[in-house]
């Protein structure tokens, strides 16, 4: 008797690990669906979005730009006027912002350009106030790669506001910004010294999962990874020695003839789909 009853504990124990298994396996499924319906509600919602900003955002172009002009014929010594010049080069932000959207909705073939890294990650701090707050060791004219500029900044800046949010509660916030080569790769890495992930956050880096921002949407760098890899590169998470993360984004490497200035310089490459 007592053997059958171990050998039946045994068996029970054993299809309990089991089901417990099995039931992991169904809530990380879970998980994905979810995170794949969310995803394509709000891929719909932003091509619907796309569709109808167009108009109102063309028609504010309208409006700064006949400001402009009555401001240039008519010169005022009021500093508030200078703002419109301002909301212009906001809202070409803004224009360009939407034409990548709808380019993306209608899969329209990419146009990869020539991109210096130092210009994306200075164009990607110019935006709020990072630039003051983050060190940026990225010189220009230095590091080029074949790409989508936008697409390279979007990258940027979502790494930088990742880690702007990680060092909120350190006394000593730290942020810095730095390019290294990776064989037939540059390294864009941004450093943070924010206190320190456990495994399952940590794993979870660059996965489509509920954000732990209030107002996040939890799909940040799960973007950056597909544009990352349609492009031909790939995101990659690593520790801090002591605290924070490093999120680096690898992309080929483009090498110019010496000299600068010729025809390779202002190719474009046309591809589909990356």
């Amino acid at each position: 008797i007592n053997y059958l009853v171990r050998k039946r504990t045994g068996q029970l124990s054993k299809a309990l690990k089991e089901t417990k298994k099995f039931y992991l396996e169904s809530q990380k499924s879970k998980q994905k669906l979810h995170a794949l319906e969310r995803m394509s509600i709000v891929s719909q919602i932003s091509s619907m979005f796309a569709h109808e900003i167009k108009q109102p955002i063309t028609n504010i172009g309208y409006y700064a730009g006949a400001l402009s002009m009555l401001l240039e014929q008519k010169p005022t010594k009021d500093s508030r006027a200078q703002e419109i010049i301002t909301l212009q080069n906001e809202l070409q932000k803004s224009t360009q912002i939407v034409e990548h959207v709808r380019s993306l909705v209608k899969k329209r073939p990419k146009e990869k350009k020539i991109c210096d890294l130092g210009g994306v990650v200075s164009n990607a701090l110019g935006q709020g106030l990072y630039a003051q707050a983050v060190e940026n060791n990225v010189p220009k004219g230095e590091f080029f790669t074949l790409g989508d500029a936008f697409e390279l900044e979007f990258i940027v800046l979502n790494f930088v506001r990742n880690a702007k949010s990680a060092v909120k509660g350190v006394v000593t916030p730290h942020i810095s910004v730095s390019v290294s080569e990776a064989g037939a790769f540059w390294k864009l890495s941004v450093r943070d010294n924010g206190p320190k992930l456990d495994q399952l956050a940590f794993e979870n880096l660059g996965k489509a999962i509920q954000s732990s921002k209030p107002d996040g949407l939890g799909f940040g760098l799960s973007i950056c990874n597909a544009i990352a890899e349609s492009s031909g590169g790939h995101l990659e998470f690593e520790r801090g020695e002591s605290s924070g993360v490093i999120a680096s984004l690898f992309v080929e490497k483009f090498i110019t003839k010496e000299g600068g200035g010729d025809d390779e310089d202002n190719a474009i490459i046309n591809t589909v789909g990356g």
